[in-house]
């Protein structure tokens, strides 16, 4: 597959994930109940590539040692630019919307990176980062309807994050064609910032925003949606 055609791809998802995302306000209600079970779903889904597809490449195309490293490496800058952005006098949803782009552009990279490898590993994470970022992105979208944010305001926001997945992409593309052990550092680094995203960002603030019962059951709906993802030939 040509580059031109990876970028193209990654573009088109990106920007189509986030599109629904900004429609959706015009038909969910932006209950905390919802934005909850979008959290769960996505961060389900998450980590199934996470572990199933991402780290087991990463540690496949290099040493364990610069794999752990790497990935401890992304979720350490990801906790850092969050903690840097709650410090900002910035308002909740653009925290929220400065660590979709920073997170987008490294899933996008790691998409480029996957692409270069092999076309079908490109192709799977392309549609489990297309399912995943979908009802993450519709929670964000949700969120910022509960505030008061405007809907053209939530369209172009949700535009611009779109733009840097297809940016990342493009720079995947571009790490992929120098090593194997560059290979495997950007997996295990884009799989530190996922892990992140999952376990330290997503799942806590579903809990803080919704505590009815059920709500795990869509986080192991989203995992089993990702291992099927995965499995598709």
């Amino acid at each position: 597959m040509s580059l031109h055609t990876i970028v193209l791809l990654s573009y088109i998802t990106g920007l189509v994930s986030c599109l629904i995302g900004a429609f959706s306000t015009f038909i969910l209600k932006a209950k905390s109940m919802n934005i909850c079970f979008a959290l769960e779903f996505s961060s389900g889904v998450m980590l199934s590539v996470l572990f199933c597809e991402a780290l087991p490449y990463a540690f496949e195309k290099g040493s364990f040692l610069s794999a752990i490293v790497s990935l401890i490496s992304g979720i350490s800058l990801l906790a850092l630019v969050q903690e840097t952005s709650m410090k900002n006098p910035v308002p909740n949803g653009g925290v929220i919307a400065v660590n979709f782009c920073v997170r987008n552009f490294s899933e996008g990279v790691l998409l480029g990176t996957g692409f270069f490898f092999s076309s079908d590993l490109g192709m799977h994470l392309l549609l489990s980062m297309l399912v995943r970022n979908t009802p993450e992105i519709i929670a964000f979208t949700l969120s910022l309807k509960k505030n008061g944010t405007r809907k053209a305001v939530i369209f172009i926001v949700c535009v611009l994050i779109g733009l840097f997945f297809g940016a990342g992409t493009h720079t995947g593309c571009m790490l992929g064609r120098v090593d194997t052990g560059v290979m495997s550092i950007v997996f295990a680094f884009c799989s530190g910032m996922m892990l992140y995203t999952a376990l330290g960002d997503n799942l806590p603030r579903s809990h803080r925003l919704y505590n009815g019962r059920r709500t795990e059951v869509f986080c192991i709906a989203g995992v089993l949606v990702g291992l099927f993802m995965i499995n598709l030939s």
